[in-house]
């Protein structure tokens, strides 16, 4: 095979060109939120929350680390809800909402008004998981 040089200069300046995009889509899918809880793809969601047998100061990390997946990824989204395993299941919602400025900051304030318990039951994250599932919205 032979072509000129112009060609494969060319053909460098095009996967030059793919490679630095590839890197720039791997730079972006693994930084920030992305890198904890990957890529929210659905559009209507329930997170739930079990923060089982953390420390207090790994329970503000969990809560660090889902503001701001609710700041950066829900805000995306379409419906969301918070689900939150323990003894008294609790939910931000009775059904998930839809994302707006508000919601998204009311359920960051939710979040951190939670109280720090340890794990309770072994069956509340099985219980908050199917409260989840029930949510009609989330399930379509």
């Amino acid at each position: 095979l032979t072509a000129k040089k112009e060609l494969i200069l060319h053909f460098v300046d095009c996967l030059m060109g793919a490679i630095e995009l590839y890197q720039q889509r791997m730079e972006w899918l693994t930084s920030e939120s992305r890198l904890i809880f990957g890529v929210i793809q659905e559009q209507c969601i329930a997170i739930v929350l079990d923060f089982g047998t953390a420390t207090p100061a790994e329970f503000d990390l969990c809560r660090d680390a889902l503001s701001i997946v609710l700041v950066e990824q829900v805000t995306q989204i379409a419906k969301f809800n918070l689900i939150r395993a323990a003894q008294d299941l609790m939910k931000w919602q009775q059904e998930s909402a839809p994302v707006s400025e508000h919601t998204v900051k009311s359920a960051v304030e939710w979040l951190w008004k939670l109280d720090h318990m340890t794990a309770a039951s072994h069956t509340s994250s099985a219980e908050a998981l199917l409260e989840a599932m029930s949510d009609e919205t989330v399930r379509s």
